[in-house]
């Protein structure tokens, strides 16, 4: 049931293909380190770290939030790409 509910956020968020594509991409080619392909990268996380809070409630769901949303920030930061 939390796997249906990950799965749903992300198709409502329309990260589906983007999730793929993320994940066949081969790691060191030249569209991986470029600004708009890290931001991709770190968009498609932040939507499964997010997707991943909907099971949880109250504090925990709270924390998850906040959670995703600093290692988004930290990530962004860490390549100086402003989001």
């Amino acid at each position: 049931m939390k796997n249906r509910a990950i799965i749903l956020t992300l198709a409502t968020l329309g990260f589906c293909g983007a999730t793929a594509d993320a994940m066949t991409s081969s790691p060191g080619s030249p569209a991986d380190f470029s600004p708009e392909g890290i931001r991709a990268t770190v968009a498609v996380k932040f939507a499964i770290d997010r997707a991943k809070c909907t099971a949880l409630s109250g504090y925990e769901r709270d924390s998850c939030v906040v959670a995703a949303h600093a290692t988004r920030s930290r990530t962004l930061m860490a390549y100086r790409i402003e989001g």
